[in-house]
C-alpha cells in the first residue's frame, strides 16, 4: 500500500509554477559546496514505486539496494521497492522518474554502454541485462546452484570438478558483482572467489596474482562474506568483506587490508569509495547505539582511520549535512561527473547528493 500523496491539483500547481520559475521549488537540486549534502529523491512517508513522470524529490525512493548513474549524461538508476512488478527507475535530468521494468527484483545494478545490469542473490542468483534503448531483457544467469546446467573453468580455462562445483553452489547466497572497466561481469561469492560471467549461465574463475594468499591472510581460513566490489579501471577492482579490504590495482597491484571489529564490536563498512588520491572511502558502519556514526578511510598508506561527520540525524530531521551520509544503510553509492557522490539510503528511503570535504582527517582505527 502506498501513503496519501499530494492532491493531484496541487501537484499541477505546482509543477506549473516550477516550469515558470514563480516558485522555490527546484527539481533538481545538487550539492555544490564541499561538505553539503541534499536531497534528490524519496520521502520517508512514502512507499511503493514512483510512477512515471512524478517528480523524484515528491516521490518515494524506496529499495532494497543497488545504484547507478550514467557516466556520460548523470541520469541516475535505482531498483523500486515492488516485487510485484520489478522495475528500475531512472531520474531523468530535469528530476522527473522514468520505469524501465526488468523482472528482477534485484539489490544490485550497474551499467555498461546500453546495458542495465540487475542482480539478485536473496533465493537464486539471477542476473538480467535491460537494454536502456529497447527495454529488451536477457536472462544472464538464474541458478540455485553451481551443479547443473552450468558450464565453469578454472583460471587457467581448464573445466572444473564436480565436486569443487559442488563446494562453490553452497557460496552463493552472499555473492555480489560488478561490471569490470573491460565490460565483464564479475560475481564475488561469500569466500571470495572471483567469477568472470562469460555467457548464459557460464564461467570463468578470475584470480589475479597475490590473491588467493591476500584472501586466505585478510579471511584466515573463514568466509569473506563480501558486501561490495567495485571496479578500478579496466582490471581491478576493490573488494570489502566481513574482514577488510582487498584493493587490485589496474597494474595488478594487489594489497589487503584487514579491518577487524573493535573491541567495542564496532559493525563493519559494508561499502567502499574509491577517492581520487588513492584513498578508499567506508561507509555504513554504524549501529543504532552510536550517536555518532564514523566513516572510515583507507590510505594508500593502507592506514586506516576513523571520521565523525556529526551526531546521527534521524529521517523526518535532515539538516543538509554529511551526518545522513554518515548514518545511512548504503544501498549503493556512484561518483557524477561533476566531482560529487550520490548514495541511496535503505533506512531513509532517500537518495543524497553530497561533496565530500576537501581534505578528509580522522583517528587511527580502533582508537
Amino acid at each position: 500500500m502506498r501513503y496519501n500523496r499530494v492532491i493531484a491539483a496541487v501537484a499541477i500547481v505546482a509543477a506549473l509554477t516550477a516550469c515558470q520559475g514563480g516558485s522555490d521549488f527546484d527539481p533538481t537540486p545538487r550539492a555544490v559546496r564541499a561538505g553539503e549534502v541534499v536531497v534528490i529523491a524519496g520521502q520517508p512517508e512514502l512507499a511503493g514505486a514512483a510512477r512515471d513522470g512524478e517528480y523524484a524529490v515528491q516521490a518515494s525512493a524506496r529499495s532494497d539496494g543497488g545504484l547507478a548513474v550514467d557516466p556520460i549524461g548523470g541520469q541516475i538508476y535505482f531498483p523500486a521497492l515492488d516485487d510485484d512488478d520489478p522495475r528500475v527507475q531512472r531520474i531523468e535530468r530535469d528530476g522527473r522518474i522514468t520505469g524501465i521494468r526488468s523482472g528482477n527484483p534485484g539489490d544490485e545494478i550497474a551499467l555498461q554502454g546500453d546495458g542495465l545490469w540487475v542482480m539478485s542473490s536473496s533465493f537464486r542468483l539471477l542476473m538480467t541485462r535491460v537494454s536502456i534503448a529497447t527495454h529488451a531483457k536477457t536472462e544472464i544467469v538464474n541458478l540455485s546452484d553451481f551443479k547443473h546446467g552450468v558450464k565453469m573453468l578454472d583460471a587457467k580455462g581448464a573445466p572444473v570438478a564436480t565436486t569443487i562445483r559442488e563446494e562453490w553452489s553452497k557460496d552463493w547466497r552472499d555473492a555480489r558483482f560488478m561490471i569490470r572497466g573491460d565490460g565483464t561481469p564479475v560475481i564475488v561469492s561469500g569466500e571470495g572467489r572471483l567469477l568472470e560471467v562469460q555467457e548464459k549461465n557460464d564461467f570463468r574463475e578470475w584470480e589475479p596474482k597475490g590473491y588467493p594468499a591476500a584472501l586466505r591472510r585478510l579471511t584466515k581460513k573463514a568466509k569473506l562474506r563480501p558486501t561490495d566490489i567495485v571496479p578500478l579501471g579496466r582490471q581491478g577492482a576493490l573488494i570489502l568483506g566481513e574482514g577488510g579490504l582487498i584493493r587490485i590495482d589496474d597494474n595488478g597491484e594487489l594489497r589487503e587490508v584487514a579491518i577487524p571489529p573493535t573491541v567495542g564490536g564496532f559493525q563493519m563498512w559494508t561499502t567502499a569509495v574509491p577517492l581520487a588520491d588513492g584513498s578508499t572511502l567506508l561507509l555504513g558502519g554504524h549501529s543504532a547505539q552510536e550517536k555518532e556514526p564514523r566513516v572510515g578511510l583507507v590510505r594508500p598508506t593502507e592506514d586506516v582511520v576513523t571520521a565523525s561527520f556529526g551526531r546521527a540525524v534521524p529521517c523526518d530531521r535532515f539538516d543538509g549535512s554529511l551526518a545522513s551520509v554518515a548514518a545511512s544503510d548504503p544501498g549503493g553509492v556512484a561518483h557524477l561527473p561533476d566531482g560529487s557522490y550520490v548514495i541511496s539510503d535503505k533506512e531513509c528511503g532517500r537518495i543524497y547528493n553530497f561533496r565530500l570535504p576537501d581534505r578528509l582527517t580522522g583517528t587511527p582505527y580502533g582508537k
